[in-house]
């Protein structure tokens, strides 16, 4: 009886104070907290994606906040039906000046829950997810990525090639400076010393279309948008470390690794000061055509020394200077020039012989790094490469024809109910319902040739990727594997929830006005919905 009693006055006071709650919450969210002018950056493999910069505090930020507001909701909600929770939440005045889609799907392809499922809206790297299916459709799990070596003469007896070497770029996106010191190594075992031709660099495997994004700052020199191209080099990035001088007025160290010297040139402007630091960094190409980093501002005499990562401005060139420059580290030297050919150089009279094939990672590995990390080099690269389908050149139009394809003839979703122009969601370019996103992850489930693959590739809640300090207040580690998605107007979500008798299928995003503050809010809003999806074990 007692226990009857109470449960009665806890729903008196529950349906009496939902909205003041509600406000109060929404009051707490108004308050901020103040980043710094100069957040240290971190490697564009571990960014999730901006069109302007957004810090790693910024992107997993104040999660004590985030706990209160979830302990608060569940307070408010909790002895409601799950549909009518959901829709309660994302109706608070938190939400209020955005738009907003949510759908989940169980594994048939029957809606579960949906709000405003047919709004059609920025899914930033959440669109990742296409090119990983279109990936495995077009180019198949086995496919290596790969660079091929030519000569066009033998190498004689003293371990000269009269010829030319000729470098075949097949758009290789894991190919780093060791990979090219392990080449060399291999030139070496089968005693060349010698060039007396040229080293031709044959990029004609994709076109001479090297990027595919228009970002909105003026600084697009950011390591998260880097120049695509068929013969990439650590990414077509390039690190460098900051550090002061030993006393005040002193210009500050900036340090290039070698080889990187040959095709990077440093403007330093940067000055030792007592006082706070704040500096700013931008590449450009300069007349020569290397990579320019100009480096304004001022840093602090005590602050520690920070690694930055920028993209380079002209690929071909960099990886060609820097092949160079290894050869006569390993001291085979070259008589001729570095050339490079947009034609394809298998074509010629006297067909060059093949000599070498580097092979690096296969499909699987480059999707965990892509899925996980967020990585806009590697999704681009995969739209060309899958441009390539059926001895096509590997371009970006050709990779979107074949997307589009796939999503019209296997998924059922008709082009135009969507928009789709570039593979990294990177900018305003991909935009798509929420209904749509959920029906393509639940394709990909149902299909035997795609489903552990897209599984395993993407990040767990709580465990790995940039999903690992999604979950409020623990308790959902490995319930959700899913694709994160930021940019200034977008906090999106989309996935595999973990239910009691089924796997479900979801997709969440939310638009609205650029705003740091606005993202921050919106970032913590959505941890603490999905967090609290999972923790209530209703699915």
């Amino acid at each position: 009886m007692i226990k009857i009693l109470l449960m009665s006055l806890f729903l008196i006071f529950n349906n009496a104070m939902p909205q003041e709650v509600i406000n109060k919450l929404s009051e707490k969210n108004k308050e901020t907290v103040e980043t710094t002018e100069n957040t240290e950056e971190k490697s564009e493999n571990t960014e999730e994606i901006t069109n302007q910069t957004i810090t790693e505090s910024e992107y997993q930020e104040n999660e004590n906040e985030g706990m209160k507001q979830t302990e608060g909701l569940l307070e408010v909600f909790q002895k409601k039906s799950f549909k009518d929770w959901a829709k309660d939440f994302l109706s608070t005045e938190s939400f209020s000046d955005t738009q907003l889609s949510f759908s989940i799907l169980d594994s048939e392809g029957k809606s579960v829950i949906s709000i405003n499922p047919d709004l059609k809206l920025n899914q930033a790297s959440v669109s990742k997810v296409i090119i990983t299916i279109a990936a495995l459709k077009y180019l198949t799990l086995g496919y290596k990525f790969k660079t091929k070596f030519y000569l066009t003469s033998d190498i004689d007896d003293t371990g000269n090639l009269k010829g030319n070497l000729i470098v075949k770029g097949l758009g290789d996106v894991n190919l780093t400076t060791e990979d090219l010191d392990r080449i060399i190594d291999y030139f070496k075992f089968m005693g060349l010393k010698k060039i007396t031709g040229d080293v031709i660099l044959d990029v004609s495997y994709f076109d001479s279309e090297y990027n595919i994004y228009t970002l909105f700052e003026e600084d697009d020199s950011k390591a998260y948008a880097p120049l695509n191209s068929a013969l990439p080099l650590n990414q077509n990035s390039i690190s460098f470390s900051v550090k002061p001088g030993k006393k005040e007025g002193e210009k500050a160290n900036i340090l290039i690794l070698s080889p990187f010297e040959e095709v990077i040139n440093i403007k330093n402007n940067l000055k030792t000061t007592k006082k706070q630091t704040y500096y700013r960094i931008k590449t450009s190409k300069d007349k020569n055509g290397k990579t320019l980093i100009t480096v304004d501002g001022q840093i602090n005499l005590k602050r520690e020394p920070t690694i930055h990562y920028r993209k380079i401005h002209n690929p071909d060139d960099f990886f060609g200077k820097v092949f160079l420059k290894l050869l006569d580290n390993a001291e085979i030297t070259v008589s001729g020039k570095l050339k490079i050919s947009k034609k394809d150089t298998l074509n010629d009279k006297k067909k060059p012989k093949h000599f070498y094939t580097y092979y690096t990672k296969d499909l699987f590995d480059v999707l965990i790094l892509m899925n996980r990390y967020s990585t806009n080099f590697i999704a681009e690269q995969l739209l060309k490469i899958v441009g390539s389908y059926n001895n096509n050149q590997a371009t970006w139009k050709n990779g979107i024809e074949n997307v589009k394809k796939m999503l019209k003839e296997d998924i059922g979703i008709e082009e135009d109910s969507y928009q789709y122009q570039n593979a990294s969601g990177m900018n305003d370019a991909d935009f798509f319902t929420s209904a749509q996103i959920a029906k393509i992850l639940n394709y990909a489930y149902t299909n035997f040739d795609y489903k552990w693959y897209i599984l395993s590739t993407l990040p767990k809640i709580g465990i790995s990727g940039t999903l690992k300090n999604y979950c409020i207040n623990g308790g959902c580690d490995g319930a959700l594997v899913g694709k994160t998605g930021s940019l200034r107007t977008t906090v999106a979500l989309a996935g595999f929830i973990k239910g009691k008798k089924d796997i479900f299928s979801f997709s969440f995003a939310i638009n609205f006005e650029p705003s740091k503050k606005k993202f921050r809010k919106m970032l913590i809003e959505s941890k603490s919905f999905i967090s609290e999806i999972l923790k209530m074990g209703e699915l």
